[in-house]
């Protein structure tokens, strides 16, 4: 046998062992594929085998899933007895492909011709199937809220987005990542906020509600058992804006209630470049604006203020007094609830969270043994060591 043929040889044997190699790799994925298919989005009421999936029941995301759907709802956008009522991200040259194995309704013959998009709105759009005898079939990508001219899909792209964190710009990434088209400008992107605000608000109010009576229900009562904790927007305490919540008392913890806490009002700030230029319409916009300055002091007040307000308010809000108050270990918060009592005839208890209060003596104990460190205690330094405190 020549060189050249065992060369021959030796790459048609590599050839077959790299392509049995990436066939057994084509297989594995295939089969986790279908196993996360079936473990997320399978309809369990159908076989699995006919390759029909429904995104209605998700557990996994949480009460942001049922906001939306509620809003859905509203709108007329939801259809639950439909399992085709979903969105299916599909490549235009598959389109194509699917549309030359058609026949033409004017022509009779197989369709051949081209697509064109009609009409555009972020990540809505209307295609435009003509085929060479000129005859149109126009689709729309989307459906159409009631009362409105928002498309569904925009409004799903716009609430994901903000469920997820990434904002407006994150959502461009995101389209830009999986080359789809963008999505509505940053303008049209915050008016929907401000148009799905209401009935996100809606929803709030009516969970915290429920939770509350829940909270009752267990307490038998109407003075039941909260936890409360603030965090802020930025670490440091040097934060213009804070969040205050107030929550159940269990394994499965619920918000009662909750206070956003501003130091600045950014409608406020952006009116001071025209304060002297044009003090008419400065003065006409400042006096009709709602100012979003609700907390005068240190960002570290925040907390003590704010939860103090969610106390003073229980009682007009849901007919209930917080009684019995579960500390995370501010030393301020439960002095201020003393100090300027939220109730007339109810006194407000403290009881010390197990966890801060460990992990308070675990730092006091160690900072007791670093500055006992070269002390000499019965013939050894320091209280450390066999038969001493350990780390464990």
């Amino acid at each position: 046998m020549t060189r050249s043929s065992a060369l021959k040889k030796e790459k048609q044997l590599r050839l077959a062992r790299n392509t049995s190699k990436s066939r057994k790799i084509i297989n594995i994925v295939r089969k986790n594929t279908r196993e996360l298919q079936n473990y997320f989005i399978s309809n369990k009421s159908q076989s699995t085998s006919n390759e029909q999936f429904t995104y209605k029941t998700r557990t996994f995301t949480g009460p942001s899933c049922q906001k939306l759907t509620d809003f859905l709802k509203q709108k007329g956008t939801d259809d639950n007895n439909n399992i085709h009522d979903y969105y299916q991200i599909i490549h235009n040259s598959f389109l194509l492909q699917l549309m030359k194995q058609t026949v033409c309704a004017s022509c009779k013959l197989i369709w051949n011709g081209d697509m064109s998009v009609a009409k555009r709105e972020g990540l809505y759009c209307s295609l435009v199937f003509t085929c060479c005898c000129s005859h149109e079939i126009k689709i729309n990508t989307s459906k159409q809220c009631l009362n409105t001219s928002k498309r569904d899909i925009n409004v799903r792209s716009v609430i994901g987005a903000n469920f997820a964190g990434i904002g407006h710009q994150g959502l461009v990434k995101l389209c830009a990542i999986l080359n789809v088209p963008l999505p509505i400008d940053d303008d049209h992107f915050f008016d929907t906020l401000d148009y799905l605000l209401p009935t996100f608000e809606s929803y709030k109010l009516r969970s915290m509600k429920n939770a509350v009576e829940e909270a009752c229900k267990k307490s038998n009562g109407r003075k039941i058992t909260v936890s409360g904790d603030g965090t802020w927007q930025k670490r440091g305490f040097s934060s213009l804006h804070g969040v205050v919540e107030v929550l159940s008392n269990g394994p499965t913890a619920k918000v009662l209630d909750l206070e956003r806490l501003s130091k600045k009002c950014s409608i406020c700030t952006g009116l001071l470049s025209i304060k002297y230029s044009d003090p008419k319409k400065y003065s006409e916009i400042k006096n009709k604006h709602q100012c979003e300055v609700n907390h005068v002091g240190s960002s570290a007040s925040m907390e003590v203020a704010g939860i103090h307000r969610l106390f003073a308010r229980s009682k007009m809000l849901y007919n209930v007094k917080y009684a019995h108050y579960i500390g995370d270990g501010d030393a301020k918060v439960f002095p201020k609830l003393i100090s300027d009592p939220p109730y007339e005839d109810v006194s407000i208890t403290k009881i010390e969270d197990v966890n801060h209060f460990s992990k308070k003596m675990l730092h006091r104990l160690q900072k007791i043994a670093e500055s006992l460190k070269k002390t000499n205690i019965d013939g050894k330094l320091g209280i450390r060591g066999s038969g001493r405190m350990t780390k464990s």
